[in-house]
């Protein structure tokens, strides 16, 4: 599993397509922000939702099992 998910990111295509889709909702973001009268986040705002989506921590009930919480 994590060989297909490091072959995607390491393909020169599969980090175009990840760059592209963060800039491309950012600049949605933007855009819907200035249509409502509003300032917006800045356009590195998803790749500091990112890194701190990744930095956070996984809680598993106590009750859960380990292994099919982790893979649901």
């Amino acid at each position: 599993m994590s060989g297909s998910i490091l072959n995607f990111l390491f393909f020169p295509g599969g980090l175009f397509a990840l760059a592209l889709g963060l800039l491309m909702l950012s600049l949605k973001r933007i855009v819907i922000a200035k249509l409502q009268g509003r300032i917006g986040p800045p356009i590195y705002q998803n790749v500091v939702d990112v890194f701190k989506l990744f930095n956070k921590e996984i809680l598993i009930p106590a009750s859960g099992k380990d292994f099919i919480f982790m893979y649901a």
